[in-house]
Parts: structure tokens; C-alpha cells; sequence
């Protein structure tokens, strides 16, 4: 009846919109029931039976149906539930206690020592912001957030979010240090590109579990990175070969202008000995590590300290080869590149894909020259490579002292190519 009136249809319409904003509100799942998505939940994740109950009945229904369990991390164990974060991947640990087992050999983790410099840098540079999305402790910011708690923003599982923030800091005369997995940054590659490169802003790039990350698997092996950001214009990329050069690196890309990217792996370091004070290094310089004549071997990240073990194992074999701790992936220090090339057999490593990864710009160098030398590229090959134990990985791929050396010597012709196990 009071739709017929003209004051009356609008109380009409406003009842039906204040009646659908309280289902709004008190129903859940309305929102997909909108969408003509069937909804049944919230359930306890944690009751099995509930979870079968939830599951044959969406089944037994036509059209699409969003099951949603409500499930508490770490339930059932009181460490993993007081600790999450710590518990998000987990290698060996103490039931009893829920504490890691020791046997790194008390080598500091990357990450470790990533955040430990960082706040070092921030107590001298206040214009240093830290940005991550959603892993704090994975990334090592913890301890940053605890000391400057004002300088640091948690953006939530939102990549893109997190590298536009940094570019609006960077325009206002902030120096943003966006901490991300190497393999969720490929979620933001669209703001690198648009609003960090294209606009010059220093922004440094922390890429962790750069690399293959063991048991995480083919989601967050970080093997993409070098590739993807390579192509990038006014992008600076580094990576480190041990925790010591990670402290200088941090230190240099802070000084430096526009974007910088620097990635290192999972895990413990080498056990080298951390600086007091950081260095800056040469942009676009790379370390000879070791002289030889037959082979020069050119390596990156923690491909280094392995093509070191592969060159005492290839001496053996009376091969000697020269090493160089590139350190720069872009710019490629092009004076190394051309002194390798002198060499019968130049061989690049990294710990990412070979397809448009650091070999290719060694390649892409020598391509200009007249003479070419020949370049055996290992890294990883194309195809996602699978979870488990990091070393059992590592082998599989030929990225390991002794696979390096078989694949060097198989391209060289040696006597004992194929027989050195």
C-alpha cells in the first residue's frame, strides 16, 4: 500500500536498502550469493567431519560453491600456535621446545644479516623507510619494526601496493627498502616497471630466497628474478656471494640513484666474517677470485663460493680455471667479460633461470665482438624444478662443485669427462 503513494515508495526503497546493508552485515557469504556463487560457512577447519559434511554437499550442487573453513595456524601444537610466523616454513627443529636444531655451523642467515644491517643503516639515515608485504619475519624486518616502528609498513599480501607505496615515498625524499621473495615480486613487475623504473625513483629492491628454496617448491623457487628484471630500464641489479658482500651491497645500493635491486638466497651464509663497516663498491666492478688459463668461469650469488670448489676439483683434474665474483648483474662489468673471453671456454653460473638470465647478458656481450669465444651457460634449465632437500636439488640441475666440473669438463674434451662421478 505504501508503494502506491510517492512518499511511500521511498520509504519502500529506503527500507529494502537499509534490510539488504543489515544482511549485508550480519550474513556471511552474501557478497558470493550476489555473485551467484552458492556459499556455505563459516566452518571449523579444524572439525573433519564439518569439513566432509561442507565438501559432499557442494558437490552434489550445480554451478560454482565456496567452501569457507576458518582454520587456526599451527593448531594443535601450542609453539606453532603462539609463533606462526616461525612456523610458516619450518626446517629441522626440538618437538619439545619448538626451537631450530643447530648444525648451520652458526652462520648467520641472509636474512639474518640483512636485517641486522639495515637497521644499522636506518639509526644513520632517518629518510630510510622498510616496506613488506605481510612477511615481516620472513624478510627480516622484525627488529626493524620493533626499533622504528613509525618508518615501517606491513602492506598486507598486496605486492603491487607495497612498490607503489615506496614510489610515493621515494617522491617525497624518502629511501624506501621494499624487503619481498623474489617469486612474489613478479606480482608487482607492472609497478617495477611503471612506477619505480620508468619515474627513476631510488627505490632498493630486497629480493630474499632468491634462488631455489628447497622444500617450498616450484611456487617459491626465486629462479625468475634475474630475467625479469634485467629487461627493466634504469635498474640496477646485484647480487652477493656471501653474507659479508650482502652488507656492502646493501650499503652501496643506498648510495646509489633510481632503482637498485639486490638478491640473495635462503638460508645460512658461508660463515664469513661481517664487516664493522660497510663498504661501497664500484658500480659495475666485479672481484677476481682466482687466476687460471684453461677455463674462466664466470658466477654470481652463491654460485660463487661453488664455482670456487668446482675450480680446486677441476685442478685436480689439471685444469685450471679463473673466477670471477661478477657481483654486478646489471650493469655487467664488460672489462671481465672481454678478459674472460681470452680464455678457450667461458662458463657462466647462476642460480636462475638460464633462459634471459645473467648468461644471456654475457652473451648478449660478446655477441658484439668479432672473435667469440666458446660459452657453456648452467643455471637452471627450463622447466620448474620440484620441492625437496636443497643439495638433492642443487645435483639434480648440475649446479653443485662437482657438477659444475663434470659439465666443464665434458665441454672441454677432457680424458676424464664422464668418469669423474
Amino acid at each position: 500500500m505504501l508503494s502506491r503513494t510517492r512518499i511511500g515508495a521511498a520509504m519502500v526503497a529506503a527500507g529494502e536498502a537499509a534490510k539488504e546493508s543489515v544482511k549485508q552485515l550480519l550474513v556471511p557469504g552474501m557478497l558470493f550469493e550476489e555473485l551467484g556463487i552458492k556459499y556455505v560457512g563459516p566452518i571449523d577447519g579444524h572439525d573433519v567431519a564439518q569439513v566432509q559434511n561442507a565438501i559432499t554437499w557442494a558437490k552434489g550442487n550445480d554451478g560454482p560453491v565456496l567452501v569457507h573453513a576458518v582454520t587456526r595456524k599451527g593448531m594443535g601444537y601450542a609453539h606453532a600456535e603462539n609463533r606462526p610466523d616461525a612456523f610458516h616454513g619450518v626446517s629441522p627443529f626440538s618437538v619439545e621446545t619448538g626451537e631450530p636444531a643447530s648444525g648451520s655451523g652458526g652462520a648467520p642467515s641472509f636474512t639474518d644479516v640483512f636485517g641486522a644491517a639495515l637497521v644499522g643503516e636506518a639509526a644513520a639515515d632517518e629518510r630510510i623507510v622498510a616496506i613488506t608485504a605481510a612477511m615481516p619475519a620472513g624478510t627480516g624486518l622484525t627488529r626493524f619494526a620493533v626499533e622504528f616502528p613509525e618508518r615501517f609498513y606491513d602492506v598486507g599480501i598486496a605486492e603491487q601496493h607495497a612498490v607503489g607505496l615506496a614510489a610515493g615515498l621515494a617522491h617525497g625524499g624518502m629511501v624506501p627498502v621494499v624487503a619481498i621473495y623474489s617469486t612474489f615480486l613478479q606480482r608487482a613487475y607492472d609497478q617495477v616497471i611503471m612506477d619505480a623504473a620508468l619515474q627513476g625513483l631510488h627505490i632498493v629492491f630486497c629480493l630474499d630466497r632468491a634462488g631455489l628454496v628447497g622444500e617450498d617448491g616450484p611456487t617459491h623457487h626465486g629462479v625468475f628474478d634475474l630475467t625479469y628484471l634485467r629487461a627493466v630500464p634504469n635498474l640496477t641489479i646485484m647480487a652477493p656471494a656471501d653474507e659479508a658482500e650482502l652488507v656492502h651491497m646493501l650499503h652501496t645500493a643506498l648510495s646509489l640513484d633510481g632503482p637498485v635491486a639486490i638478491r640473495y638466497p635462503r638460508g645460512a651464509g658461508t660463515g664469513a666474517a661481517l664487516p664493522e663497516h660497510a663498504e661501497l663498491y664500484r658500480r659495475g666492478e666485479a672481484e677476481v677470485r682466482r687466476e687460471g688459463a684453461d677455463v674462466a668461469i664466470l658466477a654470481v650469488g652463491r654460485m660463487v663460493p661453488a664455482a670456487m670448489a668446482a675450480a680446486d676439483l677441476l685442478a685436480e683434474a689439471g685444469v685450471e680455471a679463473r673466477v670471477v665474483n661478477m657481483r654486478w648483474v646489471k650493469p655487467l662489468d664488460v672489462g671481465a667479460i672481454e678478459s674472460a673471453a681470452r680464455s678457450p671456454l667461458v662458463v657462466t653460473i647462476e642460480e636462475n633461470a638460464v633462459a634471459g638470465g645473467f648468461g644471456a647478458g654475457v652473451l648478449e656481450v660478446l655477441a658484439a665482438r668479432d672473435a667469440q669465444p666458446r660459452v657453456l651457460q648452467l643455471g637452471v634449465p627450463d622447466c620448474f624444478v620440484t620441492h625437496g632437500d636443497m643439495a638433492a636439488l642443487l645435483a639434480e640441475i648440475g649446479l653443485t662443485p662437482s657438477g659444475i666440473r663434470d659439465a666443464i669438463l665434458l665441454a672441454l674434451g677432457h680424458p676424464q669427462a664422464g668418469g669423474t662421478g
